[in-house]
């Protein structure tokens, strides 16, 4: 579009602050943890933007700054899981509790 001073802006930021009990046996490791999150976010399109129209140019018009969205979240997350060893591989899952909830697992390898 034709404009001038056109520059997208994007911003996160997310701190998390949790503390982890666990307990092994044998080749199960479970935890359960507690703790605090907060995330921020922003997107904004600066500048000035000419809006054309094709079929008649005097209905052209500007517009200035048209996106500026930011969004905030802060929330208490409990989380339980577990780990399985089977020598240097490992699979493990977890769900955590929050304002936006989250199941993950993988599989994976140590090397010593």
């Amino acid at each position: 579009l034709e404009g001038s001073g056109q520059v997208g802006e994007f911003s996160v930021n997310n701190w998390t602050v949790q503390g982890i009990v666990s307990k092994k046996i044998s080749v199960l490791t479970i935890y359960i943890a507690g703790g605090y999150s907060d995330v921020s976010s922003s997107l904004a399109m600066k500048g000035q933007y000419i809006i054309e129209d094709m079929v008649d140019s005097s209905n052209n018009f500007t517009v200035e700054d048209p996106v500026d969205l930011s969004y905030q979240e802060s929330s208490w997350r409990f989380t339980g899981g577990a780990k399985l060893n089977f020598g240097p591989v490992f699979i493990h899952a977890d769900y955590s509790w929050q304002a936006y909830p989250v199941a993950s697992g993988g599989l994976g390898f140590e090397i010593n």
